[in-house]
């Protein structure tokens, strides 16, 4: 019985000394892990401040992102941001119908564009008077170039539909005698 009592004091002992919290480890990596919490909380505030929020400062006065926003919106930025939405969802329909737009067919289009200013002088100078660079041209001709095959994919016009539109319209496609 003795021994038993024994046993069991010394299986106490090692227990309390070997217990994970009274370890001098535990206590210092638990000071080191609360000093990383500290200091990400603390950075986290720092950068995310609202006088380091702005977009840009101007003689130390920050312009915010949420004023330039209500600025944009009230000066035609709500058809910038329509386009952006619009060509999200037509890239998006692209890709899910598996339909692609080739470096080519962008090409074609440029000149297509190009011949109806006749010179590529003219031609700049539309961009230029646009604020367009041949580059921005393409970037915006892409959602345009995905829609119209998008639609051409989803769109068959029968021969009946076809001769139906027409006899319907017979008198738009008149043309009066013309001398040469």
């Amino acid at each position: 019985m003795a021994e038993e009592n024994n046993l069991q004091e010394t299986l106490q002992e090692n227990v309390s000394k070997d217990h994970i919290f009274s370890s001098k480890w535990f206590w210092i990596f638990g000071i080191i892990i609360g000093l990383l919490i500290a200091s990400n909380i603390i950075m986290y505030f720092w950068f995310n401040s609202p006088s380091r929020t702005g977009l840009v400062s101007v003689n130390g006065e920050i312009i915010k992102k949420d004023e330039f926003i209500k600025v944009m919106m009230g000066q035609g930025g709500r058809n910038v941001l329509d386009w952006l939405i619009e060509s999200k969802l037509i890239s998006q329909k692209a890709k899910e119908e598996g339909i692609s737009i080739s470096d080519k067919e962008i090409e074609d289009r440029i000149s297509e564009i190009r011949d109806t200013f006749g010179s590529q002088e003219k031609f700049l100078s539309f961009l230029s008077m646009y604020d367009l660079t041949e580059e921005s041209l393409k970037e915006q001709l892409v959602p345009r170039l995905l829609a119209e095959k998008i639609i051409v994919k989803n769109k068959t016009i029968t021969d009946k539909e076809l001769l139906d539109y027409f006899n319907k319209n017979k008198s738009t496609f008149d043309e009066k005698e013309q001398i040469k």
